[in-house]
């Protein structure tokens, strides 16, 4: 009920408080995916849209069919933002959701070259990590 609310900051209260919740026990929250995938493809708002991707990571190895409907709306962020923070966590669920989608994992190497070709240290490390997850499902 409060992920519709009008107010934003509810909004905001509410999808915070559910992505903690769902760390724990992500079944709980899968009939919720149908409010999130609204506010996935609504809000403009990096914050709310990491936090909502964040959920989605939660509740993707409980609920399989959201694998293949979240692969368009996280490749449309991929290509899109220029959000470093928004383009990890990205790249992170679709490789923890939809690790065989090949077309995806090509797109999410090319834009991790981003990460690694920055000056910043901490994008290199966590470039690196994601990199690392990729290798483990796709050696070559």
């Amino acid at each position: 009920e409060k992920l519709d609310d009008p107010d934003p900051g509810v909004q905001c209260a509410s999808v915070n408080v559910i992505c903690e919740l769902a760390r724990k026990n992500p079944k709980n929250y899968i009939s919720l995916a149908p409010v999130l995938f609204k506010m996935l493809n609504s809000f403009s708002n990096n914050w709310m849209l990491i936090k909502v991707i964040k959920l989605f990571g939660s509740l993707m190895p409980e609920e399989p069919r959201l694998c293949k409907k979240l692969v368009e709306p996280l490749t449309q962020i991929i290509h899109n933002t220029n959000a470093m923070s928004l383009l990890y966590e990205s790249i992170n669920t679709l490789i923890t959701g939809v690790p065989d989608h090949i077309p995806s994992i090509q797109l999410a190497v090319q834009k991790l070259n981003i990460m690694l070709d920055d000056s910043d240290q901490n994008l290199k490390y966590l470039g690196l990590l994601a990199l690392a997850r990729i290798l483990k499902h796709h050696p070559k």
